[in-house]
């Protein structure tokens, strides 16, 4: 019977190009994730379904990237529904009851234990058109969707292809970026472009999953509400790395800032403004400093950067933060001292490398994307200057930078 069914088995005329297309995201037998593993829950709860999976159809087996409702992880590719489904990318594939259907009436997953009956499969559709799998919901018994729920069961799918989709580009991202420190503007030019390309898919997700959360918010139990907010933060928390990836490329693509006179007092007023620091975080810095000539851009992006990290991070119930300036015949050096938590010697230079955090989470339980202080780095290197770290013996961390006197006309 097998045989037979194998050879009625659809298969896409671009189907060479579709199989490499499911290779370049590397997905096939890879462990679940928990915002895959979300989307396939909350699809079961939108269409009251007992199974819920996310597929992706290989040459000779479909892979279950995310199983609801189910311990199986896969099923060979002649039995599979999602063959049918991929066979119209932009279209939905329903069977109210695969009893009464000549495709699946003798499929031994309708006749057997597992009495797959219902199916609803929408598509997973990369950028190029090529149909990944699906997104699918089962049930052992006759059903139907109404309009509203396959409406949320292809926004859900979009959400599904655009992660996909994230992750393969910030995989790609993360190579070039490995490379930078010893390749050429190429590689920094195309991280920087495919940085530019995650904005447009993370804006989609932020999107869809807000369509779902307004159309069946009010159907959804405590868990399914917290799965939607886990999968908004997970989307915003890529958002803030883009941004600041970007952010990241950007003191490096552009030309050289200009240097001004710069009055301390008058940019740490303006810095204030912008922080706007509650009232338990404390700021004291020397109002007697001469007016020095440097970039006030950068200089007020460092030290930016540099409080709103201590603050964030600090774990008194009064943060203190102390600013400190010298300058010799070549430089300026500033210190930014606070009494957080400090940093671990063996910690202290991971901190400035791309991407490196060190797992903490700060006082409004968010996760550091490993940019701030590494676009921090890169400001100060622009100008000639260093920046390190120092422990002091009464706790905390202290930030001391230097940047570089512009030369005498």
């Amino acid at each position: 019977m097998i045989n037979d069914m194998e050879k009625k088995v659809p298969r896409p005329a671009n189907e060479a190009e579709r199989l490499a297309a499911v290779a370049s995201y590397e997905l096939m037998d890879t462990p679940p994730e928990m915002d895959i593993d979300g989307i396939a829950r909350v699809a079961s709860q939108i269409c009251q379904t007992p199974i819920s999976l996310v597929t992706l159809v290989g040459e000779d087996y479909q892979w279950f990237k995310s199983h609801y409702g189910t311990e199986v992880e896969q099923t060979t590719r002649e039995l599979a529904f999602c063959s049918y489904a991929i066979m119209q990318p932009g279209k939905p594939l329903v069977v109210p009851d695969a009893r009464l259907d000549d495709r699946f009436k003798e499929n031994p997953l309708t006749t057997g234990p597992t009495q797959v009956i219902f199916y609803a499969g929408v598509p997973l559709v990369n950028p190029e058109g090529f149909a990944l799998g699906t997104l699918c919901v089962i049930d052992q018994k006759p059903n139907q969707l109404n309009e509203q729920q396959l409406d949320s069961l292809q926004a859900l799918a979009n959400a599904a292809s655009q992660l996909f989709e994230l992750r393969r580009k910030v995989r790609h991202l993360q190579i070039a970026q490995k490379k930078l420190e010893d390749t050429n503007q190429e590689v920094s030019e195309m991280a920087y472009v495919l940085s530019h390309d995650l904005k447009s898919p993370l804006n989609s997700i932020v999107s869809l999953l807000e369509v779902v959360r307004e159309e069946n918010g009010s159907q959804m139990d405590e868990s399914g509400q917290e799965l939607l907010a886990m999968l908004h933060e997970s989307a915003t928390n890529l958002s803030n790395i883009t941004k600041g990836t970007i952010q990241y490329f950007n003191t490096t693509r552009s030309p050289a800032i200009a240097q001004e006179k710069v009055n301390i007092h008058e940019l740490m007023m303006a810095l204030l403004s912008l922080l706007r620091p509650p009232a338990w975080v404390h700021i004291s810095y020397p109002t007697d400093i001469p007016d020095i000539t440097t970039s006030k851009v950068a200089l007020q992006h460092i030290l930016f950067n540099l409080l709103d990290n201590a603050i964030k991070y600090c774990d008194k119930e009064t943060c203190e933060l102390k600013i400190e300036f010298s300058e010799t015949d070549k430089d300026y050096q500033f210190s930014v001292t606070d009494n957080g938590p400090g940093i671990e010697p063996g910690h202290q230079a991971k901190v400035f490398k791309l991407f490196q955090t060190l797992g903490r989470i700060d006082r409004h339980g968010n996760r550091g994307t490993g940019l701030g202080l590494a676009i921090v780095r890169r400001m100060v290197e622009k100008f000639g200057g260093t920046i390190g770290i120092q422990l002091p013996a009464e706790g905390g961390t202290s930030f001391r930078f230097s940047l570089m006197k512009a030369p005498q006309q």
